[in-house]
């Protein structure tokens, strides 16, 4: 007797605790660019300058959030193409609140 394995249930249900992961690869990124900061005195610099301090951490959040809607943006349209049940038939403002929320604790 054959057994059936259906294919794209398993891609699925690994995909589960992949897609989590897969949102977060970028950390790695976030925290160079931080540490880079930190190392070459950015921050003191732009502010001797005169630069206000919510300019820069609203320059730093606009920057990491464009990133984040790169990497999501991709990742939601491949689901989309691949047919994935999590990005077919769950609503789309459900997966827009997830991706916010997961942005802004990734970002923060």
């Amino acid at each position: 007797d054959y057994v059936f394995v259906d294919t794209p249930s398993i891609v699925e249900w690994v995909g589960t605790f992949l897609y989590p992961l897969a949102l977060t690869v970028q950390l790695p990124i976030y925290m160079y660019l931080i540490v880079l900061e930190k190392e070459d005195g950015f921050y003191y610099l732009m502010n001797s300058m005169g630069l206000p301090v919510h300019a820069y951490l609203v320059s730093m959040y606009g920057f990491f959030a464009a990133m984040y809607t790169v990497v999501c943006t991709v990742f939601w349209a491949s689901g989309f193409l691949a047919q994935l049940r999590l990005f077919t038939q769950t609503n789309g403002w459900v997966l827009l609140a997830f991706a916010v929320g997961w942005g802004n604790a990734l970002i923060s």
